[in-house]
C-alpha cells in the first residue's frame, strides 16, 4: 500500500481523484493499481520529546496536541510515546483531555535518546490496527543519549514503511545534520518537517495534517519481485490538476518469501 497526497499550487489537498487520475512506477516499470481507496483511518504513532530541553516549549506541544486531536476520522487508532533519555511505555489516549493531561505530568525528564525513540516506535507500528501508518515526531531535534546510530533508526523507518512527519520545536542547540537527516528521512516517506514557532501555529500545523490526510489516498499494486533490495516507486497524476505536487513514500521492501 502507497499513501499519496495531492496538493494544488497553493499547498492545499485535492480530493475525489479517482484511480484513473494516477501512475505508478515500480523501478520505472508501470504497475496496475490493484486497489484504491479513499477516507479511510489511520493509525497514529505521536513521538513527544519530554527532555529538559523541551521545558521552555511545553505551550507548543499542548497547542499542536490539541490541535491534532481537534479533527480526525473516527476510527483512527492513536498512540503516545513520550521520550527523553529513555524511552516510556506507549499510551493509548482514552479521552482527548487525558491524553493532553499525561504529557506534562513527567517533565522534565533528562536528556534526549532521539534515534532510540525513531527505532522503538517502528516496533509499535507494526502491530497497528490499520494500514495507513504514520509516526508523528515533535521535537527540537537534539539527540545526546542513544545508544542506536542514526542510521540504525533511519533503516528500521525505512523498512518499516511509515510516514513521518517531523514537527520541529525551537532549539539553540539542534545541529544542522540533524536537521537535515530528519527533513530526508519525512520527505523520503512521503511526509514533510515543519518549524513550529508560536502557539496557534502549531495548533493549526497538526489540524491542517490531520485534515491532509483525511484526503490522502491508499494505493496498492501487486509486486512480483522477492526480497532483495529497495526498490523505487514513482507516483504521478496524470490529471489536468495545474502544478499538483504528490507526495508518497520513495522506496519500498520487497518481501521475502
Amino acid at each position: 500500500m502507497v499513501p499519496v497526497t495531492v496538493t494544488d499550487s497553493g499547498g492545499r489537498a485535492v480530493a475525489g481523484l479517482s484511480s484513473e487520475a494516477f501512475e505508478v512506477k515500480d523501478n520505472g516499470r508501470d504497475r496496475p493499481i490493484a486497489l484504491f481507496l479513499t477516507d479511510t483511518p489511520s493509525s497514529f504513532l505521536l513521538l513527544v520529546d519530554q527532555s529538559v530541553s523541551v521545558v521552555p516549549n511545553l505551550s507548543l506541544v499542548s497547542a499542536a496536541l490539541r490541535g491534532f486531536l481537534a479533527v480526525g476520522h473516527p476510527d483512527d487508532e492513536t498512540l503516545l510515546l513520550p521520550f527523553a533519555d529513555q524511552i516510556d511505555s506507549v499510551l493509548p489516549p482514552t479521552a482527548p483531555a487525558a491524553f493532553l493531561e499525561r504529557l506534562p505530568a513527567a517533565l522534565p525528564a533528562g536528556g534526549t535518546a532521539l534515534f532510540d525513540a525513531l527505532r522503538n516506535a517502528t516496533g509499535v507500528l507494526r502491530s497497528a490496527k490499520h494500514d495507513r501508518r504514520v509516526l508523528i515526531v515533535m521535537a527540537d531535534g537534539g539527540d545526546n543519549e542513544s545508544r542506536h546510530s542514526w542510521a540504525e533508526a533511519e533503516a528500521a523507518i525505512k523498512a518499516n514503511g511509515d510516514i513521518v512527519y517531523v514537527f520541529l520545536l525551537p532549539s539553540t542547540d539542534r545541529s544542522r545534520r540533524n536537521l537535515d537527516r530528519l527533513r530526508g528521512l519525512a520527505s523520503s516517506s512521503g511526509g514533510r518537517l515543519e518549524l513550529l514557532s508560536e502557539t496557534r501555529q502549531a495548533a493549526a500545523a497538526l489540524t491542517r495534517l490531520r485534515r491532509e490526510l483525511q484526503q490522502q489516498y491508499l494505493l496498492g499494486f501487486h509486486s512480483d519481485v522477492v526480497g532483495g533490495p529497495a526498490r523505487r516507486i514513482s507516483v504521478r497524476v496524470r490529471s489536468n490538476v495545474k502544478r499538483s505536487h504528490v507526495s508518497s513514500r520513495a522506496h519500498y521492501l520487497p518481501l521475502a518469501r
